[in-house]
């Protein structure tokens, strides 16, 4: 309604510009719920079968251009074919998140490193996920590192360091609920002074058919 309103008003700057702020506005509400959906694990996933190295030169390669001089991205790709049934969009949508954070800690410049690879879990590793073959993507950066209380918090929505209006805190708990819904999780490796690295976690199979989509999958 309001994109209608717009286009039926003729030199009228003002109304104009308040139009413009709604729009944007709603189109920020848009954003929010779908993080939040992200969050809940109510959103609903499509996954293919993917080419995560594929995936991966062709997400760096354009991050690449979009981060800045002072900023280096790395891909370091797997040594052998790795494919994953996942969401594509959802999983690009993760992984720009996770640089832009990475970008917000190196505010003097540094260098993100991307990775993907196999990852075997035990049944004595404590992430509580089921033994098995599982994918790792992984976002390593050189910037200030997250203190022992932040660390904790890091998935808590809303939960930001970010200064008022720099963002909304549901960057990370968005990758979370992503990874959870997919089957698998998240873990933060980060200490002050020495880095972060944010490691996603995903089965090599999803919990249904190839071409179904997830609606809701804990």
């Amino acid at each position: 309604n309001l994109a209608l309103a717009k286009l039926s008003i003729h030199d009228a700057p003002r109304t104009t510009k308040l139009i413009d702020a709604a729009l944007v506005a709603g189109r920020r509400g848009a954003d929010l719920t779908t993080k939040l959906l992200a969050f809940s694990r109510q959103q609903t996933l499509n996954p293919r079968r993917l080419d995560l190295n594929a995936w991966l030169m062709g997400e760096t390669g354009v991050l690449a251009r979009t981060l800045g001089e002072n900023l280096e991205i790395l891909a370091r790709p797997c040594d052998e074919a790795l494919d994953a049934l996942v969401d594509e969009s959802s999983l690009t949508s993760a992984l720009l998140n996770l640089v832009l954070n990475a970008r917000t800690a190196m505010p003097d410049g540094g260098t993100i490193t991307v990775s993907v690879g196999r990852r075997l879990l035990g049944p004595s590793d404590d992430n509580a996920l089921p033994a098995g073959d599982y994918v790792e993507v992984s976002v390593t950066d050189t910037g200030k590192g997250m203190t022992a209380e932040v660390l904790n918090r890091a998935f808590e929505p809303f939960f930001t360091t970010k200064e008022v209006g720099q963002g909304s805190g549901l960057g990370l708990c968005m990758v979370y609920g992503f990874a959870r819904q997919s089957g698998g999780t998240v873990e933060i490796e980060s200490a002050p002074g020495k880095g972060t690295t944010v490691r996603i976690l995903l089965p090599t199979t999803p919990a249904e058919d190839e071409a179904g989509s997830t609606d809701g999958m804990a």
